[in-house]
């Protein structure tokens, strides 16, 4: 699956059903050239997109083995493996 494909997912918390975002980056490792996690973004806000640099985005990183399933809108992973 490509990153643009992923990156049009929302990613939810499995344990509560949040919504935690969008996937914004991947982390590679250099080694053995696979994917170590997912850093995963909210939706930013219009004020945020207007003052960038009064209010940062919070980012979380969701390691591989956190992913639980992967549908066809949404990417599900476990809370208790989160970063």
């Amino acid at each position: 699956m490509k990153l643009s494909k992923l990156m049009q997912k929302m990613v939810v918390n499995t344990v509560n059903g949040e919504m935690l975002g969008y996937i914004v980056d991947m982390e590679i490792d250099l080694h053995t050239y696979g994917i170590k996690c997912f850093i995963v973004q909210e939706k930013p806000s219009f004020i945020t997109r207007i003052l960038p640099f009064i209010f940062k985005e919070k980012s979380i990183t969701v390691k591989v083995n956190a992913i639980t399933s992967i549908g066809n809108d949404v990417l599900l992973v476990e809370c208790s493996k989160i970063k």
